[in-house]
């Protein structure tokens, strides 16, 4: 048995990526893929950790794993989407970092599973993007708090994916070989409507990706930096007081402001700055294609 997990990251596709797994769900239970529910893994995995932490016996640890999260299924896979797995959202960069805490997880991860049964996945995004998303996701989850603070203390210089490739990937290596146990599959947001099915064929190890059924149109488009910045300016005027009154204002935010590329929105940033950042990530893809930790997705462009 098996277990794939794709832990992220936050406004990168991955809710499309779930619905996609769902609505293909009949087929991939033919072939002895199943979705775990995420209160069923949550627990399972902390009861691992902590016989783990206790130091008992690593294959029964494993085995006693496998069996909660498999629900009595004949399962060759176990499949699992978390993105709360990579980090907060609320906090997605600290120090310089996407995600400083990353390697936590897959520390924990590397100490209860043998780490050929470990499949990862993560999709990644231009950083300025990423952070404008974030910030409005953050908001729609009552974390109230201004645009500038949110991003106050990020260096903008410093954010690589490469480096977050780096840290999740760690405890997987091995010192007697010099190789790494897990290499997990990464792909780009900006690539991801072209080759979905490439990517959800990755991660669940489907064997026919090309019979995948469903659409790449979005599913959750998220707030607008400038409705974000509306909003915050709203609520700081019309504080809800009834139980209610910020889901109404939310969804009417959501409804008025939604994120739509095809638009020129308000960054709220230098443009040169947000320009720096857009090369930055370009540079970093191209180090992130070539690393020998990682197995990247490519969206194939015929000329």
């Amino acid at each position: 048995m098996q277990l794939n997990i794709y832990l992220g990251a936050f406004r990168t596709g991955g809710q499309h990526l779930f619905a996609m797994a769902r609505a293909n769900e009949a087929m991939l239970n033919d072939q002895g893929i199943f979705l775990v529910q995420k209160n069923i893994f949550n627990t399972a995995f902390s009861e691992a950790t902590k016989s783990a932490e206790q130091g008992h016996d690593r294959a029964e640890i494993q085995d006693k794993l496998f069996a909660a999260l498999a629900q009595g299924q004949d399962a060759k896979t176990l499949l699992y989407f978390d993105p709360l797995l990579s980090g907060n959202i609320t906090r997605p960069i600290g120090a310089g970092l996407i995600f400083p805490r990353i390697k936590n997880f897959s520390r924990l991860l590397a100490n209860v599973m043998d780490h050929d049964k470990i499949r990862l996945a993560m999709s990644v995004r231009e950083p300025s993007a990423f952070l404008t998303s974030c910030y409005g996701q953050a908001l729609i989850n009552a974390h109230v708090v201004p645009f500038e603070e949110y991003v106050n203390d990020v260096k903008f210089d410093a954010i690589r994916w490469s480096n977050c490739i780096d840290r999740l990937t760690a405890p997987f290596f091995d010192d007697s070989t010099q190789t790494y146990g897990v290499k997990p599959i990464i792909w780009r947001i900006e690539d991801y409507p072209y080759i979905w099915r490439q990517a959800l064929g990755a991660i669940t190890g489907v064997e026919n990706p090309q019979d995948l059924v469903g659409s790449s149109a979005p599913n959750n488009a998220g707030l607008s930096l400038y409705g974000s910045h509306l909003m915050y300016k709203y609520l700081q005027k019309h504080a809800p007081k009834a139980r209610g009154d910020f889901k109404k204002v939310r969804e009417a935010f959501l409804e008025k402001y939604p994120n739509d590329a095809s638009k020129p929105d308000d960054p709220f940033w230098n443009a040169d700055q947000i320009k720096e950042m857009q090369y930055a990530y370009d540079d970093d893809w191209y180090f992130i294609e070539r690393m020998e930790n990682v197995q990247a997705l490519r969206r194939q462009i015929v000329s």
